[in-house]
């Protein structure tokens, strides 16, 4: 079994390597990618509560309308549960910025667009930067990212099959000592070591993230948890009406009453994200980050129609629990940081392994070339 373990391995560790390096260093950034960006800009993010009432949502609306072009839409407002966390105000310009509001002083705290390093990760991660095509067309880069996690999962449960428990006690003494061992010793122990702590968050990761990539593996997955796999659609963008470049006083009192119903509601949202005429509660902490509830309100505010999460078709859920699995978003900021490391972990595992194979071919040619000029040596003799 190892030797055919040990054939696999070898055969799908050489060409997708790279790919696999590049997959899970890009996965681990994307990881912790809110977390860095809210440390990077918490003069942004938080502002000081001193016991106040917040101003209301129309009065903070309008000072950040003052302040943007006319041609700028106001796209819809994120408000946090924590009293500490500042109001964001979304727009609909090239950038999708995001202007920070104090919502206690109605202070403008800064604006920031996406982070375009980040969105290139994420392209980076998903589809290899590869352009989502025209209608009939393969998608490369995502058939390709699927492939390389199929062949990462063969990779894991090989590497898992050859590495022996037998050889523990070789292990100790080679990190006790590693000075004595020499570091192509320390790789190839640390290679099966943080390979088999890692592997089942490798594992966890590719057999989640594959529901991306193949629509016959999200089907049989769906299915496998009593789901129903739907279509995958194109997130529409939420942004105000075409005939409406700016929000009227009458919407800006409708997102207002519309606010103040879901804070009157008591359903424990952690946040609670506007747009003309929808509202989403968010049940962040909830392990589903996607869990939320729908509202859909006319321009006085009314609550037309209500889709709440506890409703929601099995897919809904499921859905959405991939994804928070798959990032490590269930959890908080322990499950984000341990995923992170475990990716970490898992783009650093072909490097190692590329360093003991490269060393395995020169230890052999060196051995050929010993043994050919062994023989010369024995045939010159025998003459």
């Amino acid at each position: 079994m190892r030797p055919i373990s040990h054939k696999i391995h070898l055969f799908l560790s050489i060409p997708f390597g790279l790919l696999v390096t590049l997959i899970c260093a890009t996965g681990a950034m994307l990881a912790l990618q809110d977390d860095i960006i809210r440390f990077l800009n918490l003069d942004y993010y938080y502002v000081e509560h001193k016991g106040t009432k917040p101003h209301d949502l129309d009065v903070i609306v309008k000072k950040v309308m003052d302040t943007v072009p006319d041609s700028i839409r106001i796209a819809g407002v994120e408000i946090s549960a924590d009293p500490r966390c500042s109001y964001r105000v979304k727009l609909s310009d090239a950038d999708k910025s995001t202007v920070f509001v104090d919502q206690y002083t109605t202070q403008i705290l800064g604006t920031r667009g996406e982070t375009r390093f980040f969105a290139k990760v994420k392209q980076l991660h998903r589809t290899l930067l590869d352009s989502r095509p025209t209608e009939g067309t393969l998608f490369h880069g995502k058939y390709i990212t699927g492939i390389t996690a199929i062949a990462f999962i063969a990779i894991i449960i090989t590497g898992l099959v050859m590495w022996h428990p037998a050889r523990h006690q070789s292990i100790r003494k080679t990190l006790c000592h590693p000075m004595r061992s020499g570091w192509r010793r320390v790789n190839k122990v640390l290679h099966g070591t943080t390979g088999t702590f890692a592997s089942i968050f490798l594992l966890i990761m590719a057999l989640t993230g594959l529901t991306w990539s193949f629509q016959w593996y999200r089907i049989a997955f769906y299915n496998l948890f009593g789901a129903t796999a739907s279509v995958q659609n194109h997130p529409a963008h939420i942004d105000v009406l075409p005939d409406d470049p700016r929000l009227s006083e009458e919407i800006l009192h409708g997102w207002k009453h519309a606010f103040k119903h879901l804070e009157a509601a008591e359903n424990g949202y952690d946040v609670v994200a506007l747009s003309p005429h929808e509202a989403f509660g968010y049940y962040l902490s909830n392990g589903n980050t996607k869990a939320r509830d729908y509202y859909l309100f006319d321009n006085n505010g009314e609550i037309k129609n209500t889709k709440y999460y506890r409703d929601a078709k099995p897919d809904t859920k499921l859905r959405g629990w991939i994804y928070s699995v798959h990032t490590g978003s269930f959890g908080g900021i322990v499950t984000r940081i341990i995923w992170a490391l475990a990716a970490f972990t898992g783009a650093l595992l072909p490097i190692g392994g590329y360093i003991i194979w490269w060393r395995r071919i020169t230890r052999r040619r060196g051995a050929h070339r010993c043994n050919d000029g062994c023989n010369k040596a024995r045939m010159s003799d025998s003459r």
